[in-house]
Order: C-alpha cells, then structure tokens, then sequence
C-alpha cells in the first residue's frame, strides 16, 4: 500500500532529478573502463512519505563525508535522499563542484517540487546494490554505480496532475576531485 506524503522542496526536486536524468535527461557518452554488473536482488516494496515541513531542522548531526571514493558516493547518494525528504539541498550542494551540472539539476528539481508543495506516491529513495558500485578510475577518480529507484506517482505543485516515474535502474558515473580534505563531485551523469 503506498502512502501519499507531503515532499519537502528539496527532497522533491532531487527526486524528480533523479528520475529526469535516468530517463535520459542527463545522458552523455561513456568513457570509461568496462562497468560492473548490477545485482539484481528481489526485494519486498515499502513505503516511506515525506512529511517533514519545511523549517524542520535535523536531530541528528551530519556524518562526515568518507575518504574512499566509492563510500563517498555511498554517503552522497544517502544526502540526496535526505534532500529529497526534508527539502534542504543545502549539504547536496556543499559536495558538489560548483560547475557539476548534473548535481546542480539534481538540486534544482527537488527544491522545485518541494517549494511548489508537489507531492509524491511511494518510496522515492535512489538505492545502490551493496556490490553496485565501483572504482573505474583512480586519477581522477570516478565511481560508477546502478542506482535503483522504485515506481512513483509525483505531482510537481500543489493541485498538479500526477506523473508516474517508472523504477528502474540505472548506471550512474560520478566523477570525484579533491577539495581541501575531501571530495566533491565534479561530474554525475546516468549512462
């Protein structure tokens, strides 16, 4: 049974990012070794809805952003969840180049919908397989991960009609640069 819930401004726009770009929206040339296969794993749905307000402020302090790139990846994609539900893509953005077209766009869509109260019908987290992600290339380096989504029903505004965004699951590649003590994301694309 899937649950309609209110989708924070930046949890909405992520999500709606996410699913233009696996639709191809963000589709560019591959350029890089050989990907790994994805694990298809068959799992039970859930449910999760969005109802966090706007002006909501977290409980919980921010884990520092891991080192090894692949984990890095792992812990970018969990922000963008968490963009997605409370509408803050302010920690999104502070992990992305300022010139990552992809990451910004990702950002854009989930501030979009959550500002405009868009809603949506399901569970619109991005999910990487334990063994879905690897490092395809050391300097720079770039990650690439499948990246599933399950099927949800979203709706852009407040009283818009709704759009079904099938699941799937996409190869996702990440290009990562070195900023200070960490990483950013210079590049995100869906292959």
């Amino acid at each position: 049974m899937r649950k309609r819930g209110r989708v924070s401004r930046v949890g909405a726009a992520r999500r709606i990012a996410c699913v233009a770009a696996a639709a191809g929206v963000f589709i560019l040339a591959s350029c890089s070794a050989d990907p790994v296969e994805p694990d298809v794993r068959t799992t039970s749905p859930t449910t999760t809805a969005a109802t966090r307000s706007p002006s909501a402020t977290p409980t919980t302090t921010p884990k520092a952003a891991p080192d090894d790139p692949v984990e890095f990846v792992r812990h970018y994609v969990e922000l963008v969840n968490t963009a997605r539900m409370s509408g803050d893509v302010s920690a999104v953005l502070a992990l992305s180049a300022p010139g990552c077209e992809g990451c910004r766009s990702v950002a854009r869509v989930i501030k979009e919908i959550h500002d405009n109260g868009g809603t949506y019908e399901g569970d619109p987290n991005w999910t990487i397989p334990a063994d879905g992600a690897s490092l395809v290339n050391e300097d720079p380096p770039i990650v690439q991960a499948y990246i599933h989504t399950q099927e949800v029903e979203v709706v852009r505004k407040a009283g818009g009609e709704p759009e079904t965004w099938p699941g799937q699951t996409t190869l996702n590649e990440f290009t990562l640069k070195r900023e200070g003590d960490g990483w950013k994301v210079e590049e995100f694309v869906i292959r």
